[in-house]
């Protein structure tokens, strides 16, 4: 959690700053600010209101006469003002949780409704390629093929397939009907844009 916040942190100092560098302490309480009372989609409130049960004012919001001193509560108040104030926080939290579960389980409908029979697409002895997950890693994986093959289907499972390489040898690891895609030959290209897993490698150990 904490990474990925600094990561949107990152992304948007560039974008205020610019060119000029020096300024970006200056431009960071506005970065975390916007962050705080940026409306969370799954969660449906902002970081700002889970933490202080309340919607956050910017200081050209606020008049004077609705400039209170937080402080100046009667002394037999402060305990009911502080038990109301964490009801009302625990309640917020509860109804974040079970945002955060219909917004789950939305993701898993959706899922579900995308990738709906994409195994019946597939039979057996089907020449298909393998989608690089090398693409993914943050070294260097973007100079790499996007797909590797060829292998043909040997068995097709409930949401994985096994595959067989070119000499006929099984895959000992099953790969995800979603990591896979038809190969189509082309008549003027024998293979010319295809590599093998192993002929991969060495190409990045030589």
């Amino acid at each position: 959690m904490v990474e990925r916040v600094n990561r949107t942190i990152q992304n948007a100092l560039p974008k205020c700053i610019k060119d000029n560098q020096l300024i970006w302490t200056d431009a960071l309480p506005g970065i975390i600010f916007a962050y705080d009372t940026f409306l969370h989609e799954s969660l449906k409130f902002t970081p700002y209101e889970l933490m202080y049960d309340r919607k956050a004012k910017q200081a050209y919001g606020i008049d004077e006469e609705e400039n209170i001193d937080p402080y100046n509560v009667p002394e037999a108040d402060l305990e009911s003002c502080f038990q109301d104030t964490v009801s009302r926080i625990n309640d917020i939290h509860e109804i974040a949780a079970g945002n955060i579960d219909l917004a789950q389980l939305k993701q898993q409908r959706d899922y579900r409704s995308r990738n709906a029979g994409r195994n019946n697409n597939y039979l057996v002895n089907d020449q298909v390629l393998i989608w690089n997950s090398r693409r993914a890693d943050r070294k260097g994986g973007k100079m790499t093929r996007p797909w590797m093959g060829l292998y043909t289907i040997f068995r097709i499972l409930k949401s994985n397939v096994e595959l067989m390489n070119a000499n006929g040898s099984i895959l000992k690891s099953k790969e995800n009907i979603c990591n896979i895609k038809h190969y189509f030959a082309r008549k003027d290209d024998k293979n010319s844009e295809v590599v093998s897993y192993n002929e991969e490698l060495n190409a990045q150990v030589t």
